[in-house]
């Protein structure tokens, strides 16, 4: 029994450890994406980091909220909205304004922003 609850345990510590590098996996490529696609300097990439890194984050919560039946899919949606106009809102005071027509120009390399 005791082996059990110690496997039990181990499981648990490394899937938490598991979910939570790829979280940070997410939001670095993303800020790579970013790097690449808006020719961010290392000043923009630090203020960048943070705000991105929030986001992916809260989308996290959310997502797993969905998926766990505690939340349902209509407020989770409508906070996942605000969410990408919150980031968007933080990314437009860090980006140019060219940066930030690539960006909806290209949703894909700037992950908050919808088309």
């Amino acid at each position: 029994m005791r082996n059990k609850i110690m496997i039990g345990a181990l499981i648990l510590f490394f899937g938490a450890i598991a979910a939570y590098a790829q979280e940070k996996t997410s939001a670095d490529l993303m800020i790579t994406n970013m790097t690449t696609y808006l020719k961010l300097t290392d000043d923009e990439v630090n203020k960048v980091r943070p705000i991105i890194e929030n986001y992916m984050t809260k989308w996290q919560e959310l997502m797993n909220s969905l998926k766990d039946g505690t939340a349902e899919s209509s407020s989770v949606y409508s906070q996942m909205h605000q969410l990408r106009e919150t980031a968007t809102a933080q990314l437009s005071k860090v980006l140019t304004p060219e940066q930030m027509k690539l960006c909806q120009q290209s949703p894909k390399n700037c992950v908050v922003m919808e088309k």
